[in-house]
């Protein structure tokens, strides 16, 4: 299993009086093996203090999880879980990450890179590793140099 894609785009407020801006969000899960597990998917939105959880059962329903409000299913029209299913959220805040599998309670997965999905790229993991390698230099020419 694994997040696709998250599309983001503002949509017409559900009533005048409402303030703020509004957002349609559709967030694609897809399964990427032959196994068929009922899975977990976590959506962080903006604005919201807990992720908004929701189970994929095999016959491609959401089972929204934890108090979260339902979503809406898009998917092929099948008895089955199917190859992918996309979630669409509309609400007061953009969905800014989507998880499969966040407590990772299943080994099974080949790629765990592709388990979450960030709507626009963090810019701390590329930090931590090039402060790594700095690191490692720096070790490395102090300790030829001392040679």
């Amino acid at each position: 299993y694994g997040v696709e894609k998250i599309q983001v785009q503002e949509a017409p407020k559900p009533t005048p009086e409402h303030e703020g801006d509004w957002f349609e969000s559709i967030v694609t899960v897809r399964r990427l093996g032959g196994l068929r597990i009922p899975v977990v998917v976590a959506l962080h939105v903006k604005g919201e203090d807990a992720p908004r959880r929701y189970r994929w059962e095999l016959d491609d329903s959401l089972t929204p999880l934890f108090d979260s409000p339902p979503a809406q299913v898009i998917t092929p029209a099948r008895g089955t879980q199917s190859r992918w299913v996309k979630l669409y959220v509309r609400g007061a805040g953009e969905v800014l990450l989507a998880e499969v599998d966040p407590e990772q309670r299943y080994g099974l997965d080949r790629n765990r890179a592709n388990d979450g999905l960030r709507r626009s790229p963090a810019a701390s993991p590329s930090w931590a590793i090039a402060l790594r390698a700095l690191a490692w230099t720096q070790m490395t020419t102090t300790f030829y140099g001392g040679l």
